[in-house]
């Protein structure tokens, strides 16, 4: 499934949605309306982008993300309106955050995979160094599988950003394949949001996510409406924590 081909991540007044490709935040967020066939037990599910410099020199955040809509308000409703429509998140150290966490009516984005730009891969090729040869592209791929749930049978907004105040910005390509496994993971799996602590809306006034300068940090109640023997939360790329039975 190609989600998007050869199309820039940058910072510009210029920068305007067409038809197929909506973008926010000066053209630092690009988002495009995908539908995902039904995904079978026995399928794997990856996701896969290869970036370029088209201009942005430095080593830059990137997140590609889905929002969920199964509520009467969702992400995208921010990225129209403004960060400021979105609920509020305070704990304390006189900041607001907000559209992080969930509440009865809001889901927040949902991180498919993170990323970090190198430096000026592609447009800066022709900086030659003593024993350096260039790559062409930044290639990231990561299984998703564990979000099936959320995918399978679903039409729903993924987007990708990358921080950057750069007028040519980056070039990239993100395409999503499903694959045949003989072997049965994530089975009867339920993902629900918890947070999303990336300020994805970071050229739109989103602030960054300085919570955790405060001893309550950030602090998110959540209820499984089926009884689960397992519980698992997952903080994308950087560490899972795993928790045995719960009541």
């Amino acid at each position: 499934m190609k989600v998007f081909e050869n199309e820039t991540i940058n910072f510009s007044d210029e920068s305007k949605s067409d038809e197929k490709i909506k973008r926010f935040a000066n053209g630092t967020i690009i988002l495009k309306k995908v539908k995902f066939p039904k995904i079978s037990e026995g399928e794997n599910i990856f996701i896969e982008l290869k970036q370029q410099s088209n201009g942005d020199a430095y080593d830059r955040t990137g997140t590609v993300f889905f929002i969920p809509q199964n509520k009467s308000q969702s992400f995208f409703d921010g990225l129209e309106k403004g960060a400021k429509t979105l609920p509020v998140y305070e704990n304390g150290n006189g900041k607001q955050y907000y559209g992080i966490i969930p509440t009865d009516n809001y889901d927040p984005s949902i991180e498919m995979m993170r990323f970090f730009t190198a430096f000026g891969i592609q447009k800066f090729n022709h900086i030659q160094l003593k024993g350096k040869d260039w790559q062409t592209i930044s290639p990231y791929r990561q299984d998703i599988t564990e979000l099936k749930p959320s995918l399978s049978d679903k039409e729903l907004w993924i987007g990708t950003f990358i921080g950057n105040y750069d007028k040519g910005g980056h070039t990239i390509n993100l395409e999503i394949t499903i694959h045949k496994s003989d072997q049965t993971v994530y089975k009867n799996n339920t993902v629900i949001p918890l947070f999303n602590t990336v300020n994805i809306m970071e050229m739109a006034g989103q602030d960054y996510s300085t919570m955790f300068n405060a001893e309550k940090g950030l602090f998110v109640e959540f209820t499984l409406k089926k009884r689960s023997e397992k519980c698992a939360v997952t903080l994308y790329n950087d560490r899972t924590w795993r928790m045995g039975k719960r009541r």
